[in-house]
């Protein structure tokens, strides 16, 4: 099933208040930084088709970062670093995801 732009935008614009401070580094330049993250909906999507390609026609190629991160069938914690479920210890893998993605994020800005 093809997926249209705006549900990527959607999830952007649910998404860029948790990258506020990081966004912000990329802000101070003129670029404009979209994370496109997230589980297997994310994995299946490809922002060169459609994403990339309207967002660059607005912005301008030089001042777009977008970085996608995405991993399928992987659960929420490890997105997460404080995250606990009731009468559930805390993972092993909490937050490694974000952690990479963040690593990714850096070196893009």
């Amino acid at each position: 099933m093809k997926r249209t732009p705006w549900i990527v935008v959607g999830l952007m614009i649910s998404v860029s208040s948790l990258f506020a401070d990081t966004a912000n580094k990329a802000g101070d330049d003129g670029k404009h930084l979209f994370i496109l993250t997230g589980q297997s909906n994310m994995t299946g999507l490809k922002p060169e088709e459609s994403f990339i390609p309207t967002v660059t026609k607005e912005f301008g190629k030089e001042n777009v970062i977008v970085i996608k991160h995405a991993k399928g069938g992987q659960p929420i914690h490890r997105w997460d670093k404080q995250w606990k479920a009731p009468d559930v210890k805390k993972p092993k893998q909490s937050g490694d995801i974000y952690d990479t993605l963040m690593i990714k994020v850096q070196a893009a800005i």
